[in-house]
Formats: C-alpha cells, sequence, structure tokens
C-alpha cells in the first residue's frame, strides 16, 4: 500500500505527524536538503529515534525511515521535528508492506507436496564438484 502525500512540511520545532498502519514493514520518504535537520521517529511508542535531513542539495523522494520484520497488528509511527533552529522537515510518501511470516509459509509448505530435491552438500575447499 502507498500513501502519496502531497509534500507535507514544516519548520516548526516540535510539529508532529503520526500514522496508524497495519504491516509488515514501513518505508517512509521525504526530502533534504541545506536547510533541513534533526527529527526523531517512534515507532509503537518506543523512545524516538533521531535522524538528520541534512544533505548538501534539495533531494527528494529520499528514505528517511525503514522498519521491516514488524509483527501483524496495528502499529503507530510519529514523526517529529526535533531541531530548534527552525530547519524543514517534510514528508512525501509513505509505503507499507506486507509479506507472509515464516509460520504461514511452514504452514503453507506442510499442507503442499514437496518436490525431492537434492539438498545442499558441503565441499573440502580443496576439492571440486564431482559431476552427477
Amino acid at each position: 500500500m502507498h500513501i502519496n502525500l502531497r509534500i507535507s512540511r514544516t519548520n516548526v520545532n516540535g510539529a508532529s505527524a503520526s500514522l496508524l498502519f497495519n504491516g509488515s514493514a514501513i518505508t517512509v520518504y521525504g526530502a533534504t536538503s541545506t536547510d533541513y535537520g534533526l527529527f526523531s521517529v517512534s515507532l509503537d511508542g518506543n523512545a524516538p529515534l533521531l535522524l538528520n535531513g541534512s544533505a548538501p542539495m534539495f533531494r527528494p523522494q529520499n528514505m528517511l525511515y525503514y522498519a521491516g520484520g514488524l509483527s501483524d497488528e496495528v502499529h503507530s509511527l510519529t514523526f517529529t521535528n526535533a531541531d530548534p533552529n527552525g530547519s524543514w522537515f517534510d514528508l512525501d510518501k509513505f509505503v507499507v508492506s506486507t509479506w507472509q511470516t515464516l509460520d504461514d509459509i511452514a504452514i503453507s509448505s506442510s499442507s503442499s507436496s514437496t518436490s525431492h530435491l537434492p539438498g545442499p552438500s558441503l565441499l573440502n575447499p580443496n576439492q571440486s564438484p564431482q559431476p552427477k
């Protein structure tokens, strides 16, 4: 699922934006530039992670944050402009991904027929593979 925003930006210290989502992973995109600064990210109420949006030139659609391996429940993600100097922070797009968990794959594999493929074999570093 992609959530595209019209570029939402602020230079107010403490201004925040939150998103509730359900998925295995989230990627967040926004711009960076010379007049962009510190921002924090908090996932599911955990201690905020302080990041820096400063860059040598304007760069739109940069990946600002990624979290993966999330459980299948509702998650809360909060971004806060944490720069006391009036620097900018913006958000452009959220991409939420959902993948099967290992438990889902194991259940799916056990209920389907399996093919008999040769398993991997270990070679001594001094050996070369033998033709079959």
